[in-house]
Parts: structure tokens; sequence; C-alpha cells
């Protein structure tokens, strides 16, 4: 794990790069905080997409958190 000023510092420029118009693909398990910085989300589970779906959908299911991510 990164030291959490480390961690925050990446979150930013991640933020900064999504302001600027930049694409990005982030991959972490920090779901609260991908939900706020991205579009989109796929969760893949043994080599096939499991779920897909829009930040506000990700948001509203947190069964889909605890079922694929073992967070809740």
């Amino acid at each position: 794990g990164l030291a959490p000023l480390v961690r925050e510092e990446i979150w930013t420029c991640l933020t900064r790069l999504r302001a600027a118009g930049q694409s990005i693909l982030v991959i972490d398990k920090y779901v609260e905080k991908l939900i706020a910085l991205a579009d989109r989300h796929t969760i893949i589970q043994r080599g096939q997409i499991a779920w897909q779906g829009s930040s506000a959908a990700l948001d509203a299911e947190h069964g889909i958190w605890h079922r694929y991510l073992g967070i809740g």
C-alpha cells in the first residue's frame, strides 16, 4: 500500500487530468473515489465482464460492491 499522502496526491493528479479533458483508466479498490472521478465502471471477474454501468448506477447499488468487490 501507498502512504496516505502519496495516495491523495495521485487522486489529485487524476482529478486534474480529468478536468483537462484527458481520458484515463484507473484500477483501484476505493469505490467512493472512483465514483467521483469516473463516468463509467467495469467490474471484471475471472476474465469476464461481471458488471458495467455509470457512476450513478454503481453508487445506487451497494449490493454490487459487496458481491463483486467484497466491500459494503
